[in-house]
């Protein structure tokens, strides 16, 4: 390989890797604000939920993205 195709080899794999952990860092980032809404929608009372349309069994599925 020339100079020139081994940078441009090394630019491309460099910006699949930027996009690779930009798309976990957005992934974590999701799956953190959802377990923060599962902690704050578990401190609410059987009666809260009830007005905000869940039932307390609503909550114990599985937090997945």
């Amino acid at each position: 390989m020339r100079p020139f195709e081994t940078a441009a080899v090394g630019e491309a794999t460099g910006s699949t890797l930027r996009v690779v952990l930009a798309h976990c860092w957005m992934r974590v980032r999701r799956w953190h604000k959802a377990r923060q809404t599962y902690r704050a929608l578990c401190r609410l009372d059987d009666r809260a939920l009830k007005d905000i349309g869940f039932r307390r069994p609503d909550l114990a599925g599985d937090i997945t993205l």
